[in-house]
């Protein structure tokens, strides 16, 4: 039964979604290449090249739905800029771009 508690405990304690920990997130990705970016988060939703830089931009949209306030639609994009092959800037914008707390770091 402890360990249960323990258990619920934690995730709890996981459970809020922040901006502050996306933006973490995402400035963790400058100086990645671009194919460590593409193996980490997987084909992006659009892209745009030009002579200079590549821009790489992950979209996320959902609907929340409830009988209160009826539906909501949320979105995230991220567009991250891309130059000689490394990751040098990102763009963040939407009314849902947030991250969960990693579950070890309250153990640090």
């Amino acid at each position: 039964m402890k360990k249960l508690f323990t258990i619920i405990a934690l995730l709890g304690l996981s459970g809020c979604c922040s901006q502050d920990y996306y933006l973490r997130e995402v400035q963790g990705r400058v100086g990645m290449s671009e194919m460590q970016l593409i193996q980490t988060l997987g084909h992006p939703t659009s892209t745009y090249d030009t002579y200079y830089y590549r821009s790489l931009a992950y979209t996320k949209r959902t609907n929340y739905c409830n009988g209160i306030v009826g539906c909501q639609a949320k979105e995230c994009t991220t567009q991250y800029v891309v130059q000689n092959g490394l990751v040098v800037n990102y763009s963040i914008n939407g009314n849902s771009c947030c991250a969960i707390k990693p579950l070890l770091s309250y153990f640090k």
